[in-house]
């Protein structure tokens, strides 16, 4: 379904025309030359003729340019600034002229307090209200808050759904239509740095955290930040204004609190209308006892293009926003800011000339995949629905008089009057301005022609802004109604389009449960995608234990063993004590990772990571022995279970009787001290009768696992060698061999999910399984899991789970339930994906489903779905060289090897350092 569009009404977006000029400057001018005609000569009316001529060639090049023109003059600079610096140039801080009485040498014809400075151009004035409530008063006496909106993930979102909600974005400025409100949009795409602090003790884990970050060039991730500001100015005209600015300062001080809370109840009502895009007001916070505000923080980087920390000061705020700039300088076309560090960037500003002739959701979008910081200014000012209509049947009339208007553009008029008399649409106030920003001259015009070309494409006329320049630049401040030069009625559906509100999903990097985001992504947009695994529940879960299960499934080389490995890798900082909230016990202070292996590809990565592998061969002793456990209730249930699993194994039933039996004997096993439980199936067997006149009795059934009988090396041995030592921080168990024997599988897989998950008390512990169905096709086994699944969260703990076959994970009986209890699902590649797997048995959207299955593996994309968004992302790990990538997924050639390196009397560095070598010279 292809996305709704709106017309544009553009008889409402350039001005009305006589002989090819604008009606209000040629009626001006005209007027100019009759008066003076009238007070001296008729012959003076001659002039008109060639004045109208050379004022149809000026308006020629653009409709606006006498608007242009009127804001150059107003900008204009004394002579000397610009001899002096050889362009218009602001600074940033005015000088006042010294008094008569102070006696100082005249050091230059060009008085510095001549010298022009920006602080004229910045709007506001002071702080009012509490901190929370994110309120600052103009030098105009307007107020104005700031939300900023985390936004719509679009990627991967249906056309019908976006198209939805941009209505309701629409209807939000059409229920303000008739408030004295306005609304300014900013989009900021801005270079961040990625790197997420990490200490580890393991010098192989640090190196090969230092060489991912390496990827993340300077310059090479940005994110795109959206604002949405209100501006409210509580006054009818300049006079209510000047009346209210002269009222004595008690009767100032209670209007002013009047106005606040008047302002309190429009901003409540926009921000409970913008919860969908998950908006946040800017406001005053504390650090180190001190106040700073990061909605002063957003306007200081419109001003400098810097996001820099800003105090919450008790003096007017123009004279100290200067956003961390010398002066700015502007020449034709070109804006240098100078800063006081010494560093200048560059920037030009892109105006809109005429406008496509309808709009649809999102038009803008593919911006966002530009390699260019920019800064889009978009302000709506609402109008009341009797102005609107004034204003269209006056344009209307005037391009009917001036004979300017087409056929289309006439039907449109009445197509507006009719939609606007009924409510659905308002009309207001627009204006445009989009700065580039780059680090010299070449590449902000390289960076200008990218957005040109781009905003050609989609259907409109642009130009560089140079006349009125500096009023564009500033213009980016809300409020600033008098900066704009170009302005535009359009409705309240195109002004919801232009903005939209979409963006790419950031995740959190910091805040979360266990301190900051696990690792960063790289997406195609550039952005830093913050993964985590665990379920945002408020805007700071640092310390509280939330949903952290994870599934990830994906096509085999799609890259999701070497995901899966970099992942334990980058969750091995959390066992840094000092990540962990300072309320928790040292004991608890600790971290376990499990990661059941498929076909050995975790090996290599675990052993460098100082972690311990165990490999099980049939036939071979396992050095398992469930009856060395602790006698507690809980364990003996679960020794009830591995009995009834190992007596069931070959689809066979239990009555009643034989429960029974197997309850005594193990409760009798069990009562023997501990190291008198020895080869522990043996002494089981002992405490079993025998039904000679029954083949398969329960006692024959379990005589197969005795110690030298068919599966004796799975159970019965001398002592159990399973630990997993507090030192050790990984651990990985192979189920290469027993997952293929049907006859071993189960009871192997319960025993080492039971031991493994008696683990979590607490600590930070992971369990991650590769092709976990495989370990829970016994049903009792996958009660037991689940059951854990639904309650580890509480424990600080998570289960993940990894396969890369659909459709063997659905046949599940809990399939279902596993994704209603997983708080991430990770995608790979799956070229061969079925649309009821992923769609119906997956919960994946249409348009999810078709995306993986398009996915082009060369670029090892994946997708993520948490926290009710949706991410496009990539593990970029090229920095790395090809022996770490070997290490970190072990390829089944090179298992032998492993195991010869490993198992050498030297030092770990030292083998890690072996097995590069081997890698690196095959």
């Amino acid at each position: 379904m292809a996305k709704e569009t709106q017309p544009l009404f553009k008889g409402m977006t350039r001005p009305a025309m006589i002989f090819g000029v604008p009606m209000t400057p040629l009626i001006i001018v005209l007027g100019v030359i009759a008066s003076i005609s009238v007070w001296t000569s008729p012959i003076y009316m001659l002039v008109a003729i060639p004045v109208v001529l050379i004022m149809k060639f000026i308006a020629s090049y653009d409709d606006f340019m006498y608007s242009i023109l009127f804001h150059g003059l107003k900008c204009k600079t004394p002579a000397l600034n610009k001899k002096y610096y050889g362009v218009k140039t602001y600074t940033s801080l005015p000088l006042r002229k010294l008094g008569e009485k102070v006696q100082f040498p005249v050091l230059s014809i060009f008085g510095l307090d001549k010298n022009p400075s920006f602080e004229k151009f910045i709007p506001f004035s002071s702080l009012k209200g509490n901190d929370d409530d994110g309120i600052v008063l103009t030098k105009e006496s307007e107020f104005i808050s700031t939300w900023e909106i985390k936004g719509l993930a679009f990627e991967v979102e249906n056309e019908e759904r976006q198209d939805s909600i941009n209505k309701l974005l629409g209807n939000v400025f059409i229920a303000f239509s008739n408030e004295p409100v306005a609304f300014y949009f900013n989009s900021v795409r801005h270079d961040v740095d990625t790197h997420l602090k990490a200490n580890y003790k393991n010098k192989y884990l640090k190196e090969i955290n230092d060489l991912y970050y390496k990827s993340f060039t300077e310059g090479s991730s940005k994110s795109t930040n959206l604002y949405l500001t209100m501006v409210y100015n509580p006054f009818l005209n300049t006079t209510e204004k000047k009346k209210f600015q002269n009222l004595s300062k008690n009767k100032y001080d209670n209007e002013l609190l009047n106005f606040i809370q008047k302002f309190r109840d429009y901003s409540n009502r926009l921000e409970a209308n913008l919860s969908k895009f998950r908006a946040k007001k800017l406001q005053i916070y504390s650090e180190n006892g001190k106040s700073f505000s990061n909605q002063l923080e957003f306007y200081n980087y419109l001003i400098g293009g810097r996001f820099l920390k800003t105090r919450a000061l008790n003096s007017p705020i123009n004279e100290y926003l200067i956003g961390g700039l010398k002066n700015i300088q502007f020449s034709q076309d070109l804006i240098q800011l100078n800063y006081n560090d010494g560093l200048k960037k560059f920037a030009q500003a892109i105006e809109i000339k005429d406008y496509s002739s309808e709009t649809f959701v999102g038009m803008l979008n593919s911006l966002m995949y530009l390699d260019v910081n920019y800064t889009i200014t978009q302000s709506f000012t609402p109008m009341g629905r009797v102005k609107a209509k004034d204003k269209l049947k006056k344009q209307q009339n005037q391009l009917k008089a001036s004979e300017d208007d087409s056929i289309t553009q006439e039907q449109q008029f009445y197509i507006a009057l009719d939609r606007l008399t009924n409510g659905e649409i308002c009309f207001g106030n627009y204006h445009f301005s989009l700065v580039v920003f780059g680090e010299d001259v070449k590449s902000v015009k390289e960076n200008s022609n990218k957005v040109i070309t781009y905003l050609q494409d989609v259907g409109f006329q642009v130009t560089l802004a140079d006349i009125h320049l500096p009023h564009v630049y500033f213009s980016q401040l809300p409020s600033t109604f008098s900066l704009r030069a170009r302005i535009s009625p359009i409705t309240n559906e195109n002004y919801a389009s232009l903005i939209a509100l979409h963006n790419f999903p950031k995740g959190r990097e910091n805040k979360n449960p266990w301190g900051n985001a696990i690792t960063v992504l790289k997406t195609p947009s550039k952005q830093p995608y913050y993964f985590n695994i665990h379920a945002e529940k408020s805007r700071d879960d640092f310390g509280d234990f939330t949903l952290g299960n994870f599934l990830t499934l994906g096509q085999s080389g799609g890259g999701k063993t070497a995901f899966l490995q970099f992942l334990n890798n980058q969750l091995l900082k959390f066992a840094d004590k000092s990540t962990f909230p300072s309320n928790i016990s040292d004991n608890l202070k600790k971290m376990t990772l499990v990661y059941l292996d498929k076909d050995y590809g975790a090996m290599a990565n675990i052993l460098a990571a100082g972690g311990r592998y165990i490999t099980l061969k049939n036939g071979v002793s396992t050095g398992f022995n469930p009856f060395m456990v602790e006698d507690s209730n809980e364990n003996i249930r679960k020794l009830q279970i591995l009995m009834k699993v190992i007596a069931t194994s070959n689809g066979e039933t239990l009555r009643t009787s034989d429960e029974e039996q197997i309850a005594t004997a193990i409760n009798n096993v069990m009562s023997h001290r501990l190291e008198d439980r020895t080869y522990g199936i043996s002494l089981f067997l002992e405490n079993l009768t025998d039904d000679n006149t029954d083949e398969n009795s329960i006692k024959r059934r379990f005589n197969l696992w005795k110690r030298g009988n068919k599966f004796g090396w799975v159970f019965d041995n001398e002592n159990d060698l399973l630990d997993f030592p507090d030192d050790i921080n990984i651990s990985g168990i192979d189920g290469t061999e027993f997952l293929n024997d049907p006859d071993v599988s189960a009871p192997i897989s319960f025993y080492i999910l039971w031991r493994v998950l008696d683990l979590v008390d607490g600590r930070r512990f992971g369990l991650g399984i590769d092709e976990f169905w495989q370990w829970m096709r016994n049903e009792l086994i996958e009660d037991e899991v689940f059951n854990k699944l639904k309650t580890i969260r509480k424990e600080n703990g998570f289960i993940g789970m990894a396969s890369q076959s659909v459709e063997d994970v659905l046949k599940l009986k809990t399939a279902r339930a596993i994704v209603e209890q997983t708080s991430t699902h990770i995608f790979f590649p799956n070229e061969k994906a079925n649309y009821k797997d992923y769609v119906d048995g997956l919960s994946c959207t249409p348009e999810e489903y078709e995306t993986i299955k398009n996915f082009n593996p060369a670029e090892y994309p994946f997708m993520v779905k948490r926290s009710g968004e949706t991410a496009i992302v990539n593990l970029d790990l090229s920095t790395l060289g090809k022996e770490n990538i070997s290490i970190i997924s072990t390829g089944t050639a090179h298992v032998d090897k492993v195991n010869e390196i490993f198992s050498q009397e030297i030092s770990l560095d030292q083998k890690v350092q072996e097995l590069r070598n081997y890698y690196k010279n095959i």
